[in-house]
């Protein structure tokens, strides 16, 4: 959809990107949480069961239209978040931002992170090497 409406807008010899992020938790879609009780909520939860982060990637060709999608997921294990560390990443507010309510690079958060199957720049919302392999696609 952000694809289709930039397309709208952009003439000329391009690439467009675009990306968009959801956390998959216990079988339950996440996105950005709507408030600091869901963020909480979300933080407490994530010692629980895997999330897993799941990333599409359209490259769209503006003078061609060729356009190709992909999905990048990767994994991630955390360990319990203590009450004080969860109040201040909601007070910080940068996790409500993001799909899930949380960031794996901000620095509260990095010592609860038991491990990852998958890429970093994928979580943190472009995937590089799919991103990549789709501009090779269209070009």
């Amino acid at each position: 959809a952000k694809a289709d409406e930039l397309l709208k807008q952009i003439t000329g010899s391009s690439i467009l990107i675009t990306s968009d992020q959801v956390i998959l938790w216990n079988n339950q879609i996440r996105e950005k949480p709507e408030n600091e009780k869901e963020a909480r909520l979300f933080l407490k939860s994530y010692s629980d069961h895997v999330a897993e982060t799941i990333t599409s990637v359209v490259v769209t060709n503006i003078e061609s239209k060729k356009q190709v999608k992909g999905v990048d997921v990767v994994k991630i294990y955390f360990k319990p978040i203590p009450d004080n560390v969860i109040d201040d990443l909601i007070e910080d507010g940068e996790i409500m931002w993001c799909a899930g309510g949380f960031m794996v690079e901000h620095e509260l958060l990095k010592p609860f992170i038991d491990s990852m199957e998958g890429s970093i720049d994928s979580v943190m919302g472009l995937p590089k090497k799919l991103t990549k392999e789709l501009i090779e696609k269209v070009e």
